[in-house]
């Protein structure tokens, strides 16, 4: 009875693991997406924060670029 129920409680995390994975592969393919065909960089940003939403809590929530020729980060995008 107890190995059954270690088994099962096993599979079940094996499985929410797997559809974790799949979902944060789908969001990183879409992203990845994004970034190849949008000409705007306001429409880009908004459409990773909503990639983003279905596997984080990002109701705050910006993104940062780093300029490294003179060490700079900007902040194209915050939404809180």
């Amino acid at each position: 009875m107890l190995s059954n129920l270690a088994c099962s409680l096993g599979e079940a995390m094996q499985t929410d693991a797997l559809a974790r994975a799949q979902n944060t592969q789908r969001v990183l393919y879409e992203i990845a997406y994004l970034a190849s065909s949008m000409r705007e960089r306001s429409a880009l940003l908004l459409g990773m924060h909503q990639q983003l939403a279905t596997l984080i809590d990002a109701e705050n929530f910006y993104l940062a670029l780093y300029d490294s020729s003179n060490s700079r980060i900007t902040y194209p995008f915050t939404l809180m």
